[in-house]
């Protein structure tokens, strides 16, 4: 009955039919009617078992469909068999800007299957001025939980860098430090468009995490990393500038640095704690030429004693607070000082 009325409604924008284990029956006859339907923008199909064979209409009706924007089919079981039914409809379609098909089991060769239908939407034939003209940019695509591992991320990704301009979904995929090697390396135009951005739960370590962030901290458009469920035990100082971050998920890592009570504190405490640690790593070297600077003692380090200088510009002075002597230009003494009172203020604002 609703599959009938679906048909010739005109008003419906939204529809939700998650979890109602529609199974492959009633995904079909819910095809059927999307033949007739101009008006339905974004439909949820999520945890409904509709399996390989409820793919198959749905895959037909989505390469005439052109009024769908929104699809949701999680939890379904689709496997790559699923996405091979899908793969034309998703070819010829010019309307879908978000995908989500996270937890279907596509492993490597289903990402194969996804990577051969996206291609379509950017194939040869319709050529590259037709298709930036004419084709919808994909602005969220998830594919959590489908154990693609680095060899299904090796295919999608020169892909994915084609008209993908907004949040993607990578966690629970068995990527490893690999994964973000391969993202370094061949991604740059797909990260640099990405406002969000889930790699939890693929065995990332400080190695991989480090790789990642010189590409990530060029990006002016990442709003939200979340990398937690991982075996990271520091972040990159670079991850944390990042201009346009404005969420950093790190939860259940094993971080040394920073501690987990700062990282629950969020992002405005991750970055405090570290830029004060930063700060005082630097407490006591010249912030202008780098020497090290000789605190208590009138004579130089051997680092700053082997350095020219012009005595007009270099000169000894004495810290009013503490009587040490302070051997150094005079931006050097002005920005140990304002470290000092930095970390004095920390020292009185924190909890006995």
């Amino acid at each position: 009955q609703l599959a009938t009325a679906l048909g010739g409604c005109s008003g419906l924008r939204v529809l939700s039919l998650r979890r109602n284990e529609l199974a492959a029956e009633g995904a079909t006859q819910l095809a059927r009617a999307l033949l007739s339907n101009t008006s339905l923008r974004t439909l949820d199909l999520g945890l409904n078992g509709i399996g390989p064979a409820g793919a198959r209409l749905l895959g037909q009706v989505l390469g005439r469909n052109s009024t769908l924007r929104h699809l949701d089919l999680d939890w379904n079981a689709l496997r790559q068999q699923g996405i091979q039914h899908l793969a034309p409809g998703l070819r010829m379609n010019r309307g879908l800007t978000h995908l989500d098909l996270s937890c279907n089991k596509l492993l490597q060769d289903g990402a194969f299957s996804l990577a051969t239908a996206l291609a379509g939407r950017h194939s040869e034939r319709l050529g590259r001025e037709h298709a930036a003209r004419h084709l919808p940019v994909m602005r969220g695509l998830l594919l959590r939980g489908n154990a693609m591992g680095p060899w299904g991320l090796s295919i999608l990704i020169p892909l994915l860098g084609r008209g993908h301009d907004g949040e993607l979904d990578l966690s629970d995929n068995e990527l490893g430090d690999t994964g973000c090697l391969l993202l370094a390396s061949e991604g740059l135009s797909l990260l640099m468009d990405l406002t969000a951005l889930n790699l939890s739960g693929n065995a990332l370590t400080l190695d991989g995490l480090t790789a990642l962030t010189t590409v990530l901290a060029k990006s002016t458009r990442l709003r939200e990393l979340k990398l937690a469920r991982n075996g990271i035990s520091s972040i990159p100082p670079a991850l944390i500038e990042i201009p346009s971050l404005a969420s950093l998920s790190l939860h259940d890592n094993p971080l040394e640095d920073p501690p987990p009570h700062v990282v629950r504190g969020g992002l405005a405490a991750i970055r405090g704690h570290m830029r004060r640690r930063a700060a005082h790593d630097r407490k006591g070297r010249c912030g202008c030429c780098g020497l090290v600077l000789c605190l208590g003692s009138a004579q130089p380090s051997a680092a700053a004693a082997a350095e020219p200088r012009d005595d007009e510009e270099w000169g000894m002075g004495t810290d009013d607070d503490e009587g040490d002597v302070v051997l150094g230009c005079s931006q050097t003494r002005m920005a140990a000082r304002a470290v000092d009172a930095d970390m004095a203020r920390h020292e009185r604002g924190r909890p006995r």
